[in-house]
């Protein structure tokens, strides 16, 4: 898999379970999960493209 292959993989994955989360709290019906989680993916995406990604420090992390 190519680094771009993975990272559409990883967005979707996260963007399903984020979808998900917000269906159970009450926040979003069934009906717009799939819109959601596009919209999810997609900014997950955006942000893996500009390179916005966790470092090993958790330099963006205070509490650790």
């Amino acid at each position: 898999m190519t680094d771009d292959e993975i990272d559409v993989a990883w967005s979707k994955s996260v963007a399903e379970l984020a979808a998900d989360a917000l269906v159970d709290a009450g926040l979003l019906t069934k009906a717009d999960f799939d819109e959601a989680q596009n919209i999810i993916m997609e900014e997950l995406r955006v942000r893996l493209a500009l390179r916005d990604r966790p470092d090993r420090k958790n330099s963006r992390c205070k509490s650790i």
